[in-house]
């Protein structure tokens, strides 16, 4: 892989992270539901505190993001989807 190609792939990855930010997404989710992130961390099984700090990453593991799903009967994944099909990525 050359240089010009690795950086097009940090290029990509920074523009994702700008327009998904998966820990905004399931913050908005749980605000929308009149949940709190206390409550959601004890459903993830999760300390609150490290909840804060999960959430607020842009990047988040798959399958914390399935349970995600599963809690807040929501499809984070199809939200994503919607969004990158809007900027045409």
């Amino acid at each position: 892989m050359g240089d010009d190609t690795i950086k097009l792939i940090f290029d990509k990855d920074a523009e994702l992270e700008k327009i998904i930010h998966f820990g905004d997404l399931i913050k908005d989710r749980l605000f929308m539901q009149g949940r709190s992130i206390r409550w959601f961390a004890l459903q993830m099984n999760c300390d609150r505190s490290n909840m804060y700090k999960l959430l607020a990453r842009a990047h988040l593991d798959t399958n914390f993001i399935l349970r995600a799903c599963k809690i807040l009967n929501y499809d984070f994944f199809k939200e994503a989807s919607e969004i990158l099909r809007k900027e045409g990525l």
